[in-house]
């Protein structure tokens, strides 16, 4: 079974993930994939063959979704850059270009600086856009909501998560409707390779 340009996720046990469990993934985030998908997802005891199934059963979204949360935050914003890099063709204006260094600065060293720079970044701009998204998702993987005078309130836990599931649907979005499950399955493609190398770093790390 192909998933666009990645193998498919049964050739190998995604193990650096989110939560250990698909079932622990869906409480975590509540997320929400319809009834059917809900039940399939969390009777899984591995991502691995949550995904396969949700892929056997072509239900591409609720497979995006999904991984936007089961993938570790770090992961899942490199997974809406490498997105949003690939759909900027081969001369991209310098906005969005900015706004994916910011956030690929933080996933090269995720540390408090280049954090509070993606969002800074991001939040610079206005228009939603899937490189704003992502900068926005790399600037809520931690600090305050708050500004600095005040008491923090961290981020929500699934912000980020949201946020790259939002980059990830306005490129899908830009696609003719007839070439969406093809592209559907190209991105799930670009997610599942992006969790198959954390795990393979894992066991050689």
């Amino acid at each position: 079974m192909k998933t666009g340009d990645s193998q498919s996720p049964e050739t190998e046990q995604l193990t650096r993930m989110s939560e250990p469990t698909p079932a622990a993934v869906m409480k975590r985030f509540s997320l929400k994939l319809g009834a059917e998908n809900d039940a399939l997802v969390a009777a899984q005891t591995t991502h691995t063959s949550a995904l396969k199934k949700l892929l056997q059963a072509k239900q591409f979204d609720a497979a995006i979704e999904y991984l936007a949360f089961a993938l570790r935050k770090r992961e899942a914003v490199l997974w809406a850059c490498v997105a949003a890099r690939g759909a900027l063709g081969d001369d991209p204006p310098r906005e969005p270009v900015e706004l994916l260094a910011a956030a690929e600065a933080w996933i090269r060293q995720p540390d408090e600086e280049r954090r509070a720079a993606a969002l800074a970044t991001a939040e610079a701009r206005e228009d939603p856009s899937p490189s704003r998204f992502a900068a926005m998702a790399a600037g809520f993987c931690g600090g305050s909501l708050t500004p600095p005078e005040l008491d923090e309130v961290p981020p929500p836990d699934d912000l980020s998560g949201k946020l790259v599931l939002n980059a990830l649907k306005l490129i899908l979005l830009a696609n003719p409707p007839e070439e969406l499950e093809a592209q559907q399955q190209a991105l799930l493609g670009r997610g599942i390779s992006i969790a198959q190398r954390a795990a393979a770093n894992r066991r050689t790390g």
